[in-house]
């Protein structure tokens, strides 16, 4: 949820894992049916989708006094192509 909240890297790993696809689509739609599709195609950051998933009693953003931080440049990896 961290990921999708305040903007932190999302991985799957998995390939130490016998699992499949389908495995994964259940886990994520546990949460809400179709969220996998949603996170690969970028729909989840229509408001339509991402407010689905707050739920009661979850904290406010906004009491974070940084909810978009900035990612140390020393952690990030550089993308592939440039």
């Amino acid at each position: 949820m961290g990921a999708l909240r305040y903007g932190k890297p999302l991985v799957l790993d998995y390939l130490s894992m016998a699992i499949d696809k389908d495995a994964v689509v259940e886990l994520f739609d546990a949460v809400l049916p179709g969220l996998l599709q949603l996170i690969v195609s970028k729909q989840i950051l229509h408001e339509e989708h991402w407010s689905r998933l707050i739920r009661e009693g979850d904290s406010n953003p906004n009491t974070n006094p940084d909810p978009h931080p900035h990612p140390d440049p020393d952690l990030v990896a550089p993308h592939p192509q440039g």
